[in-house]
């Protein structure tokens, strides 16, 4: 990683090495720097970049235009590195390039951290923090996204931060009504609405900010305005939000803040409903279902089980079945579901600390915001209070590991934590988890019917199974499968698995919108690049030697031959691998990489990489 590089696509594209201005060069190369800045220290495949800068019919030799402009890029970024030594910041992968920094590095993902945060703390209710985060969010800008770049990534992501600096406005305003400060807005909002007439939040928000100050008139004026608007436009009338303002108003009843945010604490400490949507077109897993069925509503009526884990690989389904056993079984918890997101394996944003998990629970519970211990302890012991003689089903998402949730484990009893997780915790006596494994035949083909239709999965039998095969039967990888068929009627199941047939290419077609079995197996990887504990740095590293090798097992010795380590050092870095499920145990002393994993490994090959691999060879 280089600390010292920052870049900047909030405005013209630009660079900067502490406080020395770089040019990353001509409109195509400032491109290129975006498409890779966008994505920090994950690959971004060549046919990626490509259509980024060219779309869809790109010229003919565009690949070699890409190299050019990432030697320039390697040039203005480290002028003084040697023709044959290996570039630090902007290093080649298989197919496709990394741009070593981190998200903090980049200010259009500073930005969208910020706004996120600034939402989480109006979901708190605190109101003063998300202003704060707000202001540093704007004035990270300087000028029009990505300006003087030109290429259908720039054009969507132009488009993309547009939509969310918009939100970002909106959500100040909304925060600075809550805290009675709408003198402050009443010109920002108006500003807004002339440049963008047609948005209805920023009407609605005019409007509040007018009739806190006691401008009725001027408030109902808006209202018209848009009213008119829409109806000439776009032949609509005026959203909910809108008509429920206007009637407030009309009316002269007290003026309210902006509409409360959607899972706000339960006023008076009401019952908390806060589980994610289940998924319709859930199908398999049934063994799985009534396995957790039966620890969290035993059928003899007996408390659930305090602690029941569900735990994997990266993209098996952790999080798809814990929301639908959650629903299946809430009936049980007529003391409320409390929900949140641990964001264990969310590589742009930090894991909510022990407190962080805490707080949002005690809101959700009815504490008020400014009421929350800021001492874990003392959060602790009012958890356990408020949970006394109440069955409450406790649903973490997405945990880091068990030093985040450990405090919420002294729970009386009644209530129960469902834990998704990419670990194993390994809790004791009290504890149930449940290794998932990946689907089987016959639920692989139902999900694919469930996606791309019965009957083109029907008609396909054996291309079907070839591209379960494929898909090695994770829920991830058939989910993007199915959205692709789904969206090119044309394309047989053989066409899909023809295409998914070239190893090459394999990680660059499981890819459908957001969904992508390389950023879900990155996430994994990069929190053990990331982590402070050396023996997470060196799994990592093992990883990405083991990319190396085209071995169908490996064993600690073979390991400690690419790691030129000690092998019971070896032996702990594939523990900690096969602790993450990235790798198996195949049986005793020999580990297995599955193929998606063996290729997304193959994609991290150090720059030093020929040592390692003429040492395991030796071997």
């Amino acid at each position: 990683m280089s600390d010292d590089i920052y870049i900047r696509l909030l405005g013209t594209v630009r660079a900067e090495r502490g406080r020395e201005p770089l040019d990353p060069g001509p409109g195509r190369q400032r491109a290129a720097l975006a498409i890779l800045a966008s994505a920090p220290a994950l690959p971004v495949p060549m046919n990626v970049i490509v259509g980024g800068v060219w779309g869809d019919e790109p010229p003919r030799h565009a690949e070699q235009s890409v190299y050019t402009y990432i030697s320039g890029l390697r040039r203005v970024f480290e002028p003084d590195r040697g023709r044959r030594a290996p570039s630090r910041l902007l290093s080649g992968t298989a197919g496709g390039y990394v741009l070593n920094v981190k998200p903090c590095q980049v200010d259009a993902l500073c930005f969208a951290e910020r706004v996120d945060d600034a939402r989480l703390s109006q979901r708190d209710g605190d109101d003063p923090r998300a202003v704060r985060l707000l202001d540093e969010a704007l004035a990270l800008w300087h000028g029009t996204a990505l300006c003087g770049v030109a290429g259908p990534f720039a054009e969507r992501e132009r488009s993309r931060l547009e939509l969310l600096r918009l939100t970002a406005l909106e959500q100040r305003c909304e925060s600075l009504l809550r805290l009675r400060r709408h003198q402050e807005i009443t010109d920002d909002l108006r500003d807004l609405t002339q440049r963008h007439p047609l948005r209805e939040r920023a009407r609605e928000l005019l409007m509040l900010a007018l009739y806190q100050s006691g401008r009725q008139a001027e408030a109902l004026e808006v209202y018209e305005e848009v009213r008119a608007l829409l109806a000439e436009e776009l032949a609509l009338t005026p959203g909910e939000g809108l008509r429920r303002c206007h009637e407030l108003v009309l009316r002269g009843d007290p003026a309210p803040g902006p509409r409360p945010l959607p899972d706000e604490a339960p006023p008076g400490g009401g019952v908390p409903h806060q589980l994610p949507r289940h998924l319709a077109g859930f199908v398999g897993r049934a063994r799985e279902l009534a396995e957790l069925e039966a620890r969290l509503a035993p059928a003899d009526g007996t408390y659930a089980a305090p602690l029941v884990i569900v735990t994997g690989p990266p993209g098996v389904g952790k999080s798809t079945l814990a929301a639908q056993v959650a629903h299946l079984v809430r009936h049980r918890f007529p003391g409320g579901q409390l929900f949140v997101n641990c964001r264990g394996a969310t590589p742009e944003l930090p894991a909510l600390s022990a407190l962080d998990v805490l707080g949002r629970f005690l809101r959700g519970l009815g504490v008020r915001a400014d009421a929350v211990p800021a001492d874990l302890d003392e959060a602790a012991a009012m958890w356990r209070s408020l949970l006394y003689d109440r069955q409450v089903l406790v649903l973490l998402d997405d945990a880091a590991g068990l030093a985040q949730i450990r405090p919420l484990l002294s729970t009386p009893l009644g209530t129960a934590l469902l834990v998704t997780s990419r670990e194993n915790m390994n809790w004791g006596e009290d504890a149930h988890q449940l290794v998932l494994g990946r689907m089987t035949q016959e639920e692989s083909a139902a999900m694919l019917a469930g996606l791309a239709g019965d009957a083109r999965v029907r008609a396909g039998a054996q291309d079907t199974a070839e591209l379960v095969r494929l898909c090695e039967g994770l829920p991830l990888a058939l989910r993007i499968a199915g959205a692709r068929l789904a969206g090119r009627p044309d394309w047989s199941v053989a066409t899909m698995a023809d295409r998914l047939g070239d190893e090459r290419r394999r990680l660059h077609e499981l890819v459908a919108g957001d969904l992508a079995v390389r950023a879900s197996l990155a996430a994994s990887y990069t929190a053990l690049e990331r982590s402070s504990r050396p023996v997470d740095r060196l799994a990592a590293r093992t990883l990405a030697l083991l990319g190396l090798l085209h071995v169908p097992e490996v064993t600690a010795e073979a390991a400690a031959a690419l790691l030129d380590a000690d092998p019971a050092d070896a032996d702990l870095a594939l523990e900690r691998l096969a602790g993450a499920h990235l790798i198996e145990l195949a049986r005793p002393g020999r580990y297995q990489l599955h193929d998606l994993v063996r290729l997304f490994a193959g994609e991290l090959r150090p720059e030093d990489w020929k040592g390692p691999l003429t040492r395991a060879l030796a071997y």
